[in-house]
C-alpha cells in the first residue's frame, strides 16, 4: 500500500510540475528503481506461484509510469542535441543576455550562481579575465554584466521555486482527488465482479460448476488465475480441470485450497501428508522435537571431555526450554463445514483481529479423513510458540469461533476448551508409549512440569472461565 501511494503521488506530482523544471538526471534515476521493482515482483511470483489482483494492478501502474518516463527521457535527449533547445553553459549566459532563463533547470540556475560567487571571491579571477579578452569586453563592463546576471538568476530561481511549490501544493489536492476517485473506481470494479462474473469465470462455471463451490464471487477471478498459474502452467485449463475431477477428493480439495490461498493473499501455501499448510508470515524459528532432544542427551554421555559435556549441557537446557514452548490449538468443526469455508473463516479471523494477525504464522487444514483407525487427527492445527502467546491466540480464536458448531470429538492427546476448540503442548507423533515418561499423565496433553529441570505450570486457561484446561 505504501509503494502504491508513493507511485501515485510521484505520478501526479510529475504531471503537475512543468517539464522544464524537472532535471533529466532525476527522471533517469527513477527508471532503474522501477526496473528493480518489476524484477523483484517477477521473482516473488515465480517463487510463491501465486497471484494477487492488487499486485497485478500495482504492476500495471509501474509499467505505465515507466513507459511514460522513458518517452519523456527520449524526448528530452532529442531536444538536448538541438542547439536552440540545449541548456546553455555559464559562458553562454555571460555573452548572450537574451537567453530565457525560465527554461533552465533548477540545477543549472544553482550552478550559474555558484560560478558567479566563485568569480566574486577571486577563485575564478583568471578565468574571468580570459573571458573578458575573448568577448572583447573590459573588466568593468563584464563586472556589470555579471552583477546583472546574478540578479536575474536569483529572481528566476525564486520564481522557479515558488512555481514548483505552487504546483506541488496543487498536486497534493489532485492526489487526494485522484485517490478518492481511485478508491471509488475500485469499489465499483469490485461490485461489478460480485454482481457480474468475468467471461472466463462464467465459462468455467458452466463446464465445472463444482470448481467454484463455496468460493465467494469477489475471489473467483483471482482464484481461477492462481489455479492456472499453479497447475495449468500455460496449458489448456479445461483439460487440466477435466483431469483433476478424475482424481480422489483429497487431490481436488488440496489444489482448490492452495489456489484460494493465493487469492486471499497468504505468502505461501503447500500440501504435505494430508494437510494443506497456509503461511501468514515467515518465521525463522524451527522448534525442536522430543526425539532430537533425547538424542542430545545421549550424545552428552558419549563425550569424554568435561568441557564438551559442559557446552552440550548448556545447549540441552536451551533446547529443553524451547521444547516446552511449543503449543498447538486444534479445531474440530462438524463434517458439514467444507475445508474451503474453514480457510475463509481463518482468513477472516486473522484479518479482523490484530492480535491473531501478529501472532499466527502458520496453520494447516486436514484434507484426508480425520479418523484413521482408532486415532482422531485434528481438522485444523494452529501453531503457537510460548505459553503467553498461545494463551493470547486461544483467547482470540475463542472469540472468533465460539459460535461455530464442533464435533465434540477429542483429537489424540488434547484437552477440551469447547466442542470445537482443543489444545495440546508438543507433537502428537511423539506422545506414544515409549515417550510417556516425558509427559504429564494420564492424558499426555502437556509436558511433565519439570522437563526443563525447573518445575513449571504449562496449563493454559479457559478464555471464559479462567480455569486451567486439563
Amino acid at each position: 500500500q505504501n509503494i502504491f501511494m508513493f507511485l501515485l503521488e510521484s505520478h501526479i506530482a510529475y504531471k503537475a510540475v512543468p517539464i522544464d523544471y524537472l532535471p533529466l538526471i532525476t527522471l533517469e534515476e527513477i527508471v532503474p528503481v522501477l526496473n528493480q521493482f518489476e524484477e523483484d515482483t517477477a521473482q516473488q511470483n515465480k517463487i510463491m506461484k501465486q497471484y494477487s489482483v492488487g499486485q497485478y494492478a500495482l504492476n500495471q501502474i509501474v509499467a505505465d509510469l515507466k513507459k511514460e518516463l522513458m518517452l519523456e527521457i527520449a524526448r528530452r535527449k532529442k531536444l538536448s542535441v538541438q542547439k536552440e533547445d540545449r541548456e546553455p553553459s555559464f559562458k553562454d549566459l555571460m555573452v548572450n543576455s537574451a537567453i530565457d532563463l525560465k527554461r533552465l533547470s533548477l540545477k543549472s540556475l544553482e550552478a550559474a550562481l555558484n560560478a558567479i560567487d566563485r568569480i566574486i571571491n577571486a577563485d575564478g579571477a583568471i578565468e574571468f579575465g580570459q573571458w573578458a579578452e575573448e568577448i572583447n569586453t573590459d573588466l568593468p563592463q563584464l563586472g556589470k554584466i555579471l552583477r546583472d546576471l546574478k540578479n536575474r538568476l536569483r529572481k528566476t530561481k525564486t520564481d522557479l521555486l515558488l512555481h514548483i511549490q505552487e504546483d506541488l501544493n496543487k498536486s497534493e489536492h489532485e492526489i487526494k482527488e485522484e485517490a478518492a476517485a481511485l478508491k471509488k473506481s475500485q469499489e465499483v470494479a469490485a461490485k461489478k465482479i460480485i454482481e457480474e462474473p468475468p467471461a472466463k469465470v462464467k465459462e468455467i462455471q458452466a463446464k465445472f460448476p463444482q470448481f467454484f463451490e463455496n468460493i465467494p464471487q469477489e475471489y473467483q477471478l483471482a482464484f481461477l488465475v492462481n489455479f492456472e498459474k499453479r497447475y495449468a502452467q500455460g496449458g489448456n485449463i479445461d483439460a487440466v480441470l477435466s483431469d483433476l475431477y478424475k482424481q480422489e477428493f483429497s487431490i481436488i480439495q488440496s489444489q482448490r485450497l492452495l489456489a484460494l490461498a493465493g487469492a486471499l493473499g497468504f505468502i505461501d501455501a503447500f500440501y504435505v501428508h494430508g494437510y494443506a499448510f497456509f503461511v501468514h508470515k515467515k518465521s525463522l524459528r524451527k522448534p525442536p522435537v522430543l526425539p532430537g532432544y533425547l538424542k542430545m542427551q545421549e550424545d552428552i554421555n558419549r563425550k569424554k571431555s568435561a568441557q564438551e559435556r559442559k557446552n552440550l549441557q548448556a545447549e540441552l537446557a536451551r533446547v529443553a526450554e524451547e521444547l516446552a514452548q511449543t503449543y498447538k490449538i486444534h479445531l474440530m468443526p462438524v463434517d458439514a463445514i467444507d475445508q474451503i469455508k474453514i480457510l475463509l473463516q481463518m482468513d477472516k479471523a486473522i484479518k479482523t483481529d490484530p492480535e491473531l494477525s501478529s501472532l499466527i504464522t502458520v496453520f494447516k487444514i486436514l484434507v484426508h479423513p480425520y479418523r484413521q483407525g482408532d486415532v482422531i487427527f485434528p481438522k485444523v492445527v494452529i501453531y503457537a510458540f510460548g505459553k503467553e502467546n498461545t494463551q493470547r491466540i486461544l483467547n482470540g480464536i475463542y472469540q472468533q469461533f465460539k459460535d461455530v458448531p464442533g464435533l465434540d470429538l477429542q483429537p489424540r492427546y488434547n484437552a477440551k476448551v469447547n466442542d470445537l476448540i482443543w489444545v495440546a503442548q508438543g507433537d502428537g507423533d511423539n506422545k506414544v508409549d515409549r515417550y510417556e515418561a516425558y509427559y504429564e499423565m494420564p492424558g499426555r496433553v502437556y509436558y511433565r512440569p519439570d522437563i526443563t529441570g525447573k518445575p513449571q505450570n504449562y496449563h493454559l486457561l479457559h478464555p471464559e472461565t479462567g480455569k486451567e484446561i486439563i
